[in-house]
């Protein structure tokens, strides 16, 4: 099977972070949300993979490479322009290579999911479908904008955009950015325009009787669009809330956690830890790691492989990208911390936090904020 990741857009809701880092790289507990896609697709046979690139795209080859370490087959499909959901998927088309009616995956490159698409390939072919798009119930329609869909789950109308006759109540739901296609969409995209699938080509291929259904399914699913849901999927893992199927971002470290445990410290290889470092469950360190004495780290910290943390620093409620530098006496409270920028969680966020660990823990989380 074949599928396509969208990963050409510079990733406007995470800037400053997504600055000089594209957004499917942005590390989930150490990891490029890409490589959670690329294994999350690999489950359901896919073998061939497309990725198109425009903003900083040359980082995503330079890490994933041809696919062969996942034993996948990847291309990359670059943009000069940017083309959008529609035109980047048309200007792909040609190393696709389908074949009349063969169904692949399109799914876009920010989300972070664990949905069973196996009733969605039923479901599909079953109906014919030249397009069918997987929906999710937990998901604010107000924020995303709803599918609708008649009681036989044909798309009557997507986020609001088409003027149609409400014959009887419709259900609706949040897409979750992933779709089964076949070759047919590519009859109403037009090459080197940008355009969205959404908005554009669905709307043409209803208005020509072709058959696009929606799907419910049950399932994780984020968008790691924000600095709020990107730290609270980082912290979801952090606290084993979030159990993926088919991999375990903890996978590539010695020590590993029961699934119960919340009171968590994951170390990475090569840590150089200086004189009174004090590390705060749950913490998540890197390989390759410095930090400097009389450091406080945690609670709820992910500090990537290479890290470096100067003498007498304080870090709690943050994630810290792989590589990053931070000097002697340095505060990260409640931040997203890369190389050359710092995003400020939201304190929603941390609020949400505290609250989940302390439900679990059936106490109260000791005040670090002054040490």
């Amino acid at each position: 099977m074949k599928a396509m990741i969208l990963c050409a857009g510079h990733g406007t809701r995470l800037n400053p972070l997504t600055d000089h880092t594209p957004k499917p790289m942005v590390p989930v507990m150490n990891r490029p949300i890409l490589d959670y896609n690329l294994r999350y697709l690999k489950q359901f046979g896919v073998s061939d993979v497309v990725i198109n690139l425009h903003h900083l795209g040359s980082q995503i080859p330079a890490f994933f490479g041809d696919g062969q370490t996942l034993g996948l087959r990847i291309q990359y499909s670059e943009e000069d322009t940017l083309l959008g959901t529609g035109g980047g998927l048309k200007t792909a088309q040609d190393l696709l290579d389908l074949e009349e009616n063969e169904t692949f995956i399109l799914m876009n490159g920010d989300i972070l999911v664990d949905i069973d698409l196996a009733p969605a390939f039923i479901f599909h072919e079953r109906h014919e479908a030249a397009a069918t798009m997987i929906l999710t119930e937990n998901a604010p329609l107000a924020q995303y904008g709803p599918v609708e869909l008649d009681e036989d789950n044909n798309v009557r109308n997507i986020g609001g955009r088409l003027d149609d006759i409400k014959e009887a109540p419709r259900k609706k739901g949040v897409f979750t950015g992933i779709h089964l296609l076949t070759p047919t969409v590519f009859e109403y995209l037009p090459p080197f325009v940008q355009s969205c699938i959404n908005a554009y080509g669905y709307p043409k291929m209803m208005a020509n009787g072709e058959t696009v259904k929606g799907l419910f399914l049950d399932g994780c699913w984020s968008d790691l669009g924000t600095v709020e849901t990107y730290f609270m999927a980082n912290m979801n893992f952090l606290e084993r809330r979030q159990i993926l199927s088919y991999t375990d971002p903890l996978e590539h470290f010695t020590l590993k956690p029961k699934l119960d445990q919340t009171e968590l410290v994951v170390l990475g290889d090569n840590l150089d830890l200086g004189d009174g470092v004090q590390i705060r469950p749950p913490v998540l360190i890197g390989h390759n790691v410095k930090i400097g004495a009389n450091t406080e780290i945690g609670p709820h910290v992910v500090l990537g492989d290479g890290v470096t943390v100067g003498k007498a620093s304080r870090i709690m409620d943050a994630v810290v990208f792989p590589g990053t530098k931070l000097e002697a006496k340095a505060r990260v409270l409640g931040e997203i911390v890369n190389q050359k920028a710092r995003a400020v969680v939201p304190s929603s966020a941390i609020t949400t936090q505290i609250l989940n660990t302390d439900t679990r823990q059936g106490k109260k989380r000791k005040d670090t904020q002054e040490l």
